[in-house]
């Protein structure tokens, strides 16, 4: 799936979405950091203490995830 937020996506929608369906904290603050505030993987690993491989798992599975209910 491609990994972009839809243009016509409400940031409140997709904040809303992601504390629905996104269980841990850690994992909703990394993918909130990620879509809106333009975090890099590399500095979200390190803020996380998490290789830069687990924090892309993060954001393309969960992202996949939450972008497939908004559409």
């Amino acid at each position: 799936m491609k990994h972009s937020i839809p243009e016509n996506a409400k940031n409140s929608d997709l904040c809303f979405l992601i504390d629905e369906y996104v269980r841990l904290e850690r994992d909703r603050q990394i993918l909130k950091d990620h879509w809106f505030k333009g975090a890099t993987f590399e500095i979200l690993a390190e803020n996380n203490d998490l290789s830069v491989n687990a924090v892309k798992n993060i954001i393309y599975h969960i992202g996949d995830k939450i972008l497939l209910r908004i559409k």
